[in-house]
């Protein structure tokens, strides 16, 4: 347990039952979301927009009180939600419905605050916010693909509430949720969409002797399912001759869910690993399963192999459900992998797939100004 952070949390929510507070938005986040120093990159630009804008705002951290994730820094800034988060699981215990104990905890502790937006990112807190505060705005912010079989949208919740509503990353996530009733019904003005900033500066190059293969091994994985997993990557990458008769090399960047104890404590060592690509300037292509890394990639240029043959992990709706342009880079074994690398290795087909694939990954993260 974060001891550190519950004592900043439980100092604050009993200063909070006495003093009056107004202001403009609550930002509610997992601790997990935090990619650099305790720094949330989804939420950065609407907070620095509220800034500007002269509004008053409070920014809360959750976190996942058994600890799975306490060797990712927590913010220094943010509000720790950890005495409410404490509050809720030992309520449940007992017995008490989610409910009931919702309402004591507007009633007791969150009594004197008063607010119009609420902008979430996971966690219990959604259904909370959208139960208690039905007067409110609130916004669910886009962290993950839609259609991938494992949804980051509460679909009950969304569809409950009429003052619910998303951040999206760009037109084309907007026009594939407007497309689909069935998982959000739309509500006027409550589809808004977030500037994306790409802040990797990689180049392609079909010189480059760079595989990258973005890493998705969480704590949230099963020991059978990690498993499978290197056991495919194993499998394709590692043991095959493919990469040396190329002239290749996987460079594996891990997860950022993945805490480094995880890692020891599978003894996961098969390839190069780097927690950031500070210092890679050009890659040849990059590889995974059904991460989101493939739009970030692709908005450097940069083709993206796809490798099916795991059910968690299916990439099958970035072709069904995205249009992704190059069915050629769908693999699910050596020799489809040693097909792939063939094609990208033609200088025409290279220069094709980099220019597809970037005006792809564009059309879904759009950039906007402000939301």
């Amino acid at each position: 347990m974060y001891f550190r952070e519950l004592l900043k949390s439980s100092f604050f929510f009993f200063k909070l039952t006495f003093k009056k507070t107004e202001i403009d938005t609550v930002f509610i986040y997992l601790s997990h979301f935090n990619r650099h120093k305790g720094t949330n990159p989804y939420l950065s630009q609407l907070i620095k927009n509220l800034k500007k804008d002269g509004k008053k705002f409070l920014v809360f951290e959750d976190a996942d009180l058994g600890g799975s994730y306490k060797e990712i820094p927590r913010s220094r800034s943010a509000i720790p939600f950890d005495f409410i988060t404490l509050i809720y699981i030992v309520l449940l215990k007992f017995g008490i419905s989610q409910e009931k104990i919702f309402r004591l905890i507007k009633k007791i502790i969150f009594r004197n605050l008063s607010f119009k937006t609420v902008i979430n990112m996971a966690g219990y807190t959604n259904t909370f916010f959208l139960s208690e505060y039905p007067d409110s705005k609130f916004f669910e912010v886009q962290h993950g693909m839609i259609f991938n079989g494992r949804e980051w949208w509460m679909r009950d919740a969304w569809n409950k509430y009429p003052n619910c509503g998303l951040i999206l990353f760009g037109d084309g996530f907007k026009k594939m949720i407007n497309d689909n009733p069935s998982i959000y019904l739309p509500k006027k003005d409550m589809i808004r969409l977030i500037n994306y900033e790409n802040k990797n500066r990689i180049n392609p190059s079909i010189k480059s002797n760079i595989i990258l293969l973005s890493e998705q091994i969480t704590v949230d994985n099963s020991d059978i399912e990690i498993k499978e997993y290197l056991g495919k990557i194993d499998d394709i990458f590692v043991s095959s001759e493919i990469l040396e008769k190329n002239g290749l090399q996987l460079l594996t960047k891990t997860h950022p869910r993945t805490p480094p104890r995880e890692l020891y404590k599978r003894n996961i060592q098969y390839q190069n690993r780097v927690k950031s690509l500070n210092g890679v300037s050009e890659i040849f292509c990059h590889v995974t399963f059904n991460s989101s890394t493939i739009f970030e990639m692709g908005l450097c240029g940069i083709p993206t192999i796809l490798v099916a043959g795991l059910e968690r992990r299916n990439p099958s709706f970035f072709i069904t459900h995205y249009e992704y342009p190059f069915k050629e880079l769908l693999i699910s074994n050596k020799s489809e992998f040693n097909s792939a690398i063939n094609f990208l290795k033609n200088k025409s087909n290279y220069e094709l797939a980099s220019k597809d694939i970037m005006k792809w990954s564009k059309s879904f993260y759009s950039k906007r100004k402000k939301t």
